[in-house]
């Protein structure tokens, strides 16, 4: 039977508001409900360049007769009635936390429209899936069809209400809707039972603490995940837990990242696991695969993984690049023909370095030694694999948008003998490995080749595990051997197991948590960075290349507004995605209207995936965007030390901020040299797509 919603009874008072973090809210316009449920809206600016708009009802009558539609001012057995609070609104609904209010930009535009209007239907739709791994297959599939699953509400007295019950398809999948409104803002999880016992997502996605939600924060009227798209939770994985008793080093920048990576290599004594989206035929490529031939060579084993696809086809960026400076960017004649050629000349360069053939036969010549090619098909309107389909991607097809970014694997990753890990967002390119540093005051162009900056970090202690069992299970669902994951722990040989070796703590080690993206199982990355950023207390650090995730810019917006100090460092035009470029000056009017100090990066491109939230540290291969939060296969490690991030801070972001320019608001609209039409792409294909 299909739900009905009716309208709202005729005469209700509706005020639009403006929400404020330290003055009161002011009312800026109201209305009174007619007898369809509609109501119109005419809002007065206030002293705000871009107010915060929310909507308040207000109840004489506390209760709805359910048959006549009318408010009734009691709740007399037997009339069926609807309990309504005092006041309703959407305050901390719609206009906070996952969506900033249903619009994005609102100032002198009209929300909705006689003929279609907003409605505001106080519910909670979770479209979600349940998965676990299988080893058999190499992949994950659903739970059994009609295991049931509940919605629970928490009160601080540790008492449960379900709130909605369903059960789950033949494809682990279910959705789960209320209409109820019990608290301003319940504390929601969900359970179901297993073979091993009650799963809870409370105790399992949890960010910091036991007690506190999992991925949702402001979730009335808001919808976790889509149907044909639901929100995943990977019930045969550990949820990301600190991992005491750490040695962690930044590596910051080409030097340090390709010295790292050559000692951990070299040194290596059972196994070298190395995952990377872009492998080039180039000095760098060459000196790692030297490395790794070597290696095997001696009898250690090598697995290999990255994206042959794309590095083959990475010239196309700029080709993209081109389109642009013909038809979007506002420069003169005279620049455009000096950008069109160098700018050709980047892509010959690029479509030489990413034919891999001859770099890697060495590699594939020796026995010890398997290489696997993590690309995914570009993806058309009609998604169509030409050949049999991986098993890795063979039930995502059908869900794949039209976009080629639908599946990659993002990952930076490598793991020594189970026991030391490098991770961070270099790929193996002469770009971002190099034996010496570039001077940061001038400009890339200026060097043999342009060099950029980006961060990685090496793990040597607990959290090593995880990441291997991360690689392993990459490893196999693209079709390569199921290694050994070892005995268990105390066993005998546990201790030298050449994959999976035991793991003690270092006495001057330090916490730090796994996280990572994996498309069709875990949003690790997506959950905890927003609930860092949601909890922010004093300060937020973000450096970041490809930033259009609007989730990610409204926290940091609230968090500025309530006095957290956050600073911003994004790459300047040296940004080698224009896409991204533009998303993200986009929103420097609004970051900075919030009290976001943002800077770009002179010289050279920044390609760092690093934040500093109060006294934790994020690194890893994810950028600020749809895409890595949902669609690309990503890690990063959170280390949770204070005395490591406050040197972090100085040695990453303080020293960087010595490099580039702060933006104030008379700056933006220079630096958005883009043709009008180009804005409607901006905000709805790149901020929603990529």
């Amino acid at each position: 039977m299909a739900r009905r919603y009716d309208p709202m009874p005729a005469g209700l008072v509706v005020l639009a508001r403006d929400k404020n973090a330290v003055l009161p809210d002011e009312t800026l316009g109201s209305g009174v409900v007619g007898l369809d449920g509609r109501v119109q809206l005419t809002v007065e600016r206030g002293g705000e360049r871009e107010p915060e708009l929310y909507f308040e009802l207000r109840f004489a009558a506390r209760f709805i007769d359910l048959e006549s539609g009318s408010l009734v001012a009691s709740a007399d057995p037997p009339r069926a009635v609807l309990e309504l609070p005092e006041v309703w609104t959407t305050r901390d609904r719609y206009s906070a936390g996952y969506t900033r209010g249903l619009w994005n930009e609102f100032t002198g535009d009209a929300i909705g429209s006689p003929a279609d209007p907003i409605a505001f239907r106080v519910t909670f739709d979770a479209f979600v899936r349940f998965v676990q791994w299988d080893e058999q297959r190499g992949g994950f599939t659903g739970l059994p069809e009609g295991t049931q699953v509940d919605l629970v509400e928490h009160d601080p007295l540790r008492r449960k209400t379900v709130l909605a019950r369903g059960a789950l398809d033949d494809h682990g999948r279910a959705q789960l809707t209320t209409t109820q409104d019990h608290e301003h803002q319940p504390d929601l999880s969900l359970e179901l039972s297993t073979p091993d016992g009650l799963w809870s997502s409370r105790a399992h996605f949890a960010a910091g603490s036991l007690n506190r939600r999992g991925y949702w924060d402001d979730h009335i009227g808001t919808r976790i995940g889509r149907w044909g798209s639901p929100y995943t939770f990977d019930l045969s994985g550990p949820a990301p837990r600190r991992l005491l008793g750490n040695r962690v080093r930044p590596l910051i920048d080409g030097p340090a990242i390709l010295q790292a990576m050559t000692a951990a290599i070299s040194g290596a004594q059972h196994t070298i696991h190395l995952q990377v989206m872009l492998l080039y035929a180039d000095p760098a490529g060459q000196a790692i695969v030297d490395l790794l031939v070597e290696q095997a060579a001696r009898g250690v084993t090598v697995r290999l993984m990255y994206d042959a696809q794309t590095t083959s086809t990475s010239h196309r960026l700029a080709q993209l690049k081109a389109v642009w400076a013909r038809t979007a960017r506002r420069i003169s004649d005279e620049e455009r023909r000096t950008l069109l050629k160098q700018l050709a000349e980047e892509a010959e360069a690029e479509r030489a370095r990413g034919n891999t053939d001859a770099l890697m036969q060495p590699l594939r010549d020796q026995a010890n030694a398997q290489i696997l090619d993590t690309g995914f098909p570009y993806v058309s309107v009609a998604p169509q694999a030409a050949g049999p389909e991986p098993a890795a991607y063979r039930d995502l097809r059908a869900e794949l948008p039209f976009f080629g970014v639908a599946r990659i694997d993002h990952r930076k990753l490598m793991i020594v003998d189970g026991r030391r890990a490098l991770l961070g967002g270099a790929n193996v390119g002469q770009e971002y490995l190099y034996r010496e540093a570039f001077d940061p005051t001038v400009p890339a162009e200026h060097d043999p080749f342009i060099k950029w900056h980006d961060c990685f970090v090496e793990i040597e202690g607990p959290a090593a595990q995880p990441l291997q069992s991360l690689f392993r299970e990459r490893w196999v669902a693209e079709g390569g051997d199921a290694f050994d994951r070892g005995a268990a722990t105390g066993a005998p040989g546990r201790a030298s197991h050449p994959t999976f070796p035991l793991q003690p703590r270092f006495d001057d080690g330090i916490p730090v948590s796994v996280l990572d993206t994996t498309p069709g199982a875990r949003l690790h990355i997506h959950a905890e960075l927003l609930s860092l950023l949601s909890k922010a207390e004093r300060e937020i650090w973000i450096q970041n290349p490809y930033f259009s995730s609007r989730e990610v810019l409204h926290r940091l917006c609230d968090a500025a507004r309530r006095g957290v100090r956050v600073v911003c460092i994004f790459p300047d035009e040296h940004n080698d995605s224009w896409d991204f470029l533009y998303a993200a000056r986009l929103k420097y009017p609004e970051l900075i209207d919030a009290g976001v100090a943002v800077y770009e990066y002179n010289n050279h491109m920044t390609h760092a995936k690093v934040a500093v939230v109060d006294d934790v540290t994020v690194i890893g291969s994810a950028n600020l965007n749809h895409a890595s939060f949902f669609n690309h296969y990503e890690v990063a490690a959170l280390v949770h030390d204070a005395e490591f991030t406050a040197q972090f801070r100085r040695d990453m972001f303080e020293h960087d901020l010595q490099h580039s320019v702060r933006v104030h608001a008379h700056d933006v609209e220079a630096l958005l040299d883009i043709e009008d039409w180009v804005r409607p792409y901006l905000r709805w294909v790149v901020d929603g797509w990529f």
